[in-house]
């Protein structure tokens, strides 16, 4: 890792070995343990994660919107986040890792593109979800039945440090608490992993367009977000989970029985 840190990116087997590895981390870090877990807790993996229920039109359009409108809220907790200082070893590295990933997700053309949403956007977005909405905030859940939103915060605040970004660690924090709430209402983790998806995309749709001369904005390096924007977007994002949550009379995550809390714990 020290030798590819080193290493010239514009060298395709370095940007290949790059692409690998970030391919391999989520897949390693968060899937195999998420799959591992359920594996063991319970006789039914695929229902106990919810992954058995499909995905209709209109809660998909919702968590798109609910997605694209955390956009800016996430840029102004990045702006505030990034005040609060770091060492110049901290700086070093977010500069370096902005550059690995500009080199691994540089597309030649549309294919690669939808290549990059695949390998980048939607892979991970599986491993995140599974693991840290799937698994760890069920746990939470089940451990505090009473204080789901507790749960939630926790999920999300575990979430925001395992990215070891800490620019990103706020802005992070606030996606997952969205992500955990999708998953808390719904009790479909395909929406999440949707949401997570559109959170992860992003970046690689602005990359794309900056690449192909469309915009001048690097996501990687945001510029500063206006307050204003991010009022309005928190307003209007708080109206439609207001409204979504009326149209769900009740959370339908499950509350688990003592005996399902045994269980986890054997």
């Amino acid at each position: 890792m020290t030798d590819l840190q080193n290493a010239d990116l514009s060298l395709p087997a370095v940007s290949l070995t790059w692409k690998i590895f970030a391919f391999l981390d989520p897949v390693s870090m968060y899937l195999i343990p998420a799959i591992l877990f359920v594996r063991i807790t319970s006789p039914q993996p695929v229902e106990w994660l919810k992954l058995n229920k499909s995905i209709q039109l209109w809660p998909a359009l919702f968590i798109i919107l609910i997605m694209v409108l955390g956009q800016p809220i996430a840029g102004i907790l990045y702006d505030w986040n990034y005040t609060w200082g770091m060492a110049q070893s901290s700086v070093q590295k977010v500069e370096d890792t902005a550059a690995i990933s500009e080199a691994i997700t540089k597309a030649d053309n549309f294919a690669f593109f939808l290549i990059n949403l695949l390998v980048f956007g939607l892979v991970p977005a599986i491993a995140r979800e599974c693991f840290f909405r799937g698994v760890l905030q069920q746990v939470f859940i089940k451990m505090m039945p009473k204080a789901p939103w507790l749960a939630i915060v926790i999920t999300s605040v575990i979430f925001g440090a395992s990215y070891v970004q800490w620019q990103w660690f706020v802005p992070v924090i606030f996606v997952g608490i969205q992500l955990g709430t999708i998953y808390y209402l719904t009790g479909n983790l395909k929406l999440a992993i949707l949401g997570d998806f559109i959170f992860g995309s992003v970046n690689l749709v602005e990359s794309y367009s900056r690449q192909l001369g469309w915009t001048t904005e690097d996501p990687l390096r945001p510029s500063a977000t206006h307050w204003y924007t991010a009022l309005i977007c928190l307003i209007v994002t708080i109206g439609l989970v207001w409204y979504f949550r009326k149209r769900i009379p009740k959370p339908v995550a499950e509350i688990a029985y003592q005996e399902d809390i045994e269980s986890i714990g054997k």
